[in-house]
Order: structure tokens, then C-alpha cells, then sequence
């Protein structure tokens, strides 16, 4: 395995240790060659189970996945399978493997990364960014999340949509008036600074608000904690957007979720046509790094996982307390998975 290709690995655990970490019922683990990050929030973006092993072997990645999803088996919640392809020894075929396993490919990641981004050479007429430093900026990140790829996240609302969550990480919102139309994460992962939560709401797409929201989250997290190299991982969407703002490829991954959560949708297996999915920085956005047709990014990072988009309400921040405050509407998340234990 390259340095690149570990870093790559180790971010996208570190990434999600980050998020893992700020939720009460978290449960970390490492076995050889397998790392897991469980937040116990029933999302299944929220839960991962990742294969790190070098020359990994059929034989020894089927053994990894099956020990994996004994893992999971009494968590309760819907988890992703993640696996790097350049860690598989050459033949390997992934995705026949692990379907015996009981998995089913969901989506490609790219693994970026750039030693420097521009900043914002001029934003968007009518927009202001805003740091998400406040319970009401907190809570427009996950809202605007779940606004642009139409899934229902707020059940990760006291996670990371709470401002105790950004004091050591930057998240940077997109305002137009009252209304909050775009964001980025920026969590500090092992020194780096790593991309998540891009995402622009339906109706205020294609106009920069995303790109804006990202490149002044690089610049506040370089102000806090130097300027370091940033990393992320792209949908196929994303990749090129973020190639043509300079980042560069370091490694392939692709993600797998349990057939048992997919019981009863709409949507096809093994290739998930009929289901959006947006994601981590990206997908229906990319990067978490990601990007919408036209060029636009949009969020990545959450595998979203809905048969089709939902009409999206505009997010407002509002001064009043947190608790007299109304987020996007919770929605059964079993009913949304079709899954059933």
C-alpha cells in the first residue's frame, strides 16, 4: 500500500471517528484489518465498517465481510461496507465476492487530495457565508443536507447539528437573507483538513453558492490550524469538479450496504438504479465532495438513500432557542430503508 493510498484509508476512518465520536451511543473498534466506526444513529452514512488489510485476498476479504456483518448484527442500525481497490490483490472481483457475503455495491468513492485551494475570489452577488458557530447555523448544515439529497438526517441533529460539535471543526453556511441555501464542512482529521457536508438547496443550484461555502471553509480551518493539505472523497460527479480546483486522486473505494436493509424498496440490486444517492461531499454532490450536472457541488457524503427526491422546504435560520426551533421533518427511517429486522 503507497503512503497516498494509506493516507487515503486513513482519513476516511479518522473522518468518521470525528462524527462517530459526537454521538452518545458511538461504538469504535479495530480488528486486524478492519476498522469500525459505528454512531449508532440509524443512518447508515453514520456507520461504517471499513477493510484495510493489504493484499487482501478473495478468500480474506469474504472472510472480513461476513466477520463485519456479525459485527453490526446487534447494533440495529443500517451500516456501509467500505473497501479499497487498490489494497485487493490484482483479479479480485469485490463486488461477486461480497455478494455472497450478503452485500451489495452502493457507490465509487475517489479518494483526493490538494496541497492548496484558492480561496474566494469574489462571492456570489446576495450571498453571505456565515460560520456555523451558533445552534441555528449548526442545525441549517444538516437541514441543507437534507434538503439537497432528500433524506431525512435529523436524526443526527444533537450530533454534529449542535455548535458544540464546530468549535473544533469549521463549517461555513451560505446565506441569502434569512435563508440558508448552502454549506461545507471542514472536520480536522490527523492534521488534515477533510471535506464533508457540501451541499446546495434544491432552487439555488449552479450558482456558485457551494464552491464560495467550501473555499472559505479551507481558508478559516488554514486561519485556525495552518495550511495543511485538505482531503476528500468524491462521488463520480464530484471528481471533476474537484479536479479542476486541484485536487488529485490517491485511491478508489467503493461502498456496500447489506442486502437485508434494501428488503422491500423500490429500488434494484445490485446496482441501486431508482434510488438517489448523494453523499459525502458529493453525489448529488461529491465529496463528501460532490457535484451536480452543470458543474455545481453539491454534498457527498451521505449516501443518500430515497427512491425519489422530496420536495425541499426553504431552510431558515431563526434566533429562537433551540428547542422551539423545527427542522426538517422526521420520517421513519425503516419505512425509508424498507428495511425490517
Amino acid at each position: 500500500m503507497s503512503d497516498r493510498v494509506a493516507l487515503s484509508v486513513g482519513q476516511f476512518a479518522g473522518a468518521w471517528e470525528v462524527l462517530c465520536k459526537a454521538a452518545p451511543g458511538h461504538a469504535l473498534a479495530s480488528e486486524e484489518g478492519t476498522e469500525y466506526r459505528f454512531s449508532g444513529i440509524p443512518i447508515p452514512f453514520f456507520n461504517i465498517a471499513m477493510a484495510a488489510a493489504r493484499e487482501e485476498s478473495a478468500e480474506g476479504l469474504s472472510e472480513r465481510a461476513r466477520r463485519a456483518c456479525a459485527w453490526a448484527a446487534d447494533k440495529g442500525v443500517p451500516w456501509f461496507f467500505v473497501t479499497t481497490h487498490e489494497l485487493l490483490v490484482e483479479g479480485v472481483e469485490a463486488n461477486a465476492v461480497l455478494d455472497e457475503c450478503g452485500l451489495a455495491p452502493l457507490m465509487p468513492l475517489t479518494g483526493m487530495i490538494a496541497g492548496k485551494v484558492a480561496g474566494v475570489e469574489s462571492v456570489p452577488d446576495g450571498l453571505e457565508l456565515r460560520l456555523a458557530e451558533d445552534e441555528a447555523t449548526s442545525e441549517a448544515v444538516v437541514n441543507i443536507n437534507s434538503a439537497a439529497y432528500g433524506m431525512d438526517l435529523s436524526a443526527g441533529m444533537e450530533a454534529i447539528g449542535r455548535a458544540r460539535f464546530w468549535r473544533e471543526h469549521v463549517g461555513v453556511v451560505g446565506m441569502r437573507g434569512e435563508e440558508a441555501v448552502s454549506c461545507t464542512a471542514v472536520m480536522m482529521v490527523e492534521g488534515y483538513r477533510y471535506v464533508a457536508f457540501v451541499a446546495t438547496q434544491p432552487g439555488h443550484q449552479r450558482k456558485g453558492y457551494a464552491d464560495a461555502a467550501m473555499r472559505r471553509a479551507l481558508e478559516m480551518a488554514a486561519e485556525r490550524h495552518g495550511e495543511s493539505p485538505t482531503v476528500l472523497h468524491a462521488t463520480a460527479a464530484g471528481k471533476p469538479v474537484y479536479e479542476r480546483m486541484g485536487y488529485e486522486v490517491i485511491s478508489e473505494h467503493t461502498i456496500y450496504m447489506e442486502k437485508r436493509f434494501w428488503r422491500g424498496t423500490r429500488g434494484a440490486l445490485p446496482d441501486g438504479r431508482g434510488w438517489v444517492a448523494g453523499v459525502m461531499g458529493g453525489g448529488g454532490g461529491g465529496g463528501w465532495g460532490g457535484a451536480r450536472e452543470g458543474g455545481e457541488i453539491g454534498g457527498c457524503p451521505y449516501l443518500g438513500l430515497v427512491m425519489r427526491r422530496r420536495a425541499a422546504s426553504p431552510v431558515r435560520v431563526s434566533s429562537a432557542p433551540a428547542g422551539r426551533r423545527r427542522g426538517v421533518r422526521s420520517q421513519n427511517w425503516r419505512r425509508n430503508l424498507g428495511w425490517r429486522p
